[in-house]
């Protein structure tokens, strides 16, 4: 596996993800009310509700705030550790993220 460890395969997959939900969020402002659907459909291989969460991933963790490892607020996590942060109020976040 090219001496890539787990976490740090995982770390690149989030920054990956994260960069997605980037430009899906950038795609989605161009388009007209109503045409998001559509788009998906004809432009990428991603269920609306696939997109939806990487766009989702950008807003709350955005690519800035993953890369930091000594920031208590930005911890660097992997992509399955921020999936289920989702789930939980941003104002709670911290104790979990002790806890992954």
């Amino acid at each position: 596996m090219l001496g890539l460890g787990i976490t740090q395969t995982e770390r690149i997959y989030l920054a990956a993800a994260v960069e997605i939900g980037r430009r899906l969020t950038e795609a989605k402002a161009l388009l007209k009310y109503g045409e998001w659907g559509k788009w998906l459909e004809e432009s990428v291989d991603f269920s609306q509700s696939r997109a939806n969460k990487l766009m989702r991933i950008f807003k709350e963790y955005g690519a800035g705030q993953l890369t930091s490892s000594n920031s208590d607020s930005n911890p660097n996590l992997n992509y399955s550790q921020a999936v289920l942060l989702l789930g939980i109020p941003k104002e709670e976040r911290a104790q979990f993220i002790i806890i992954l």
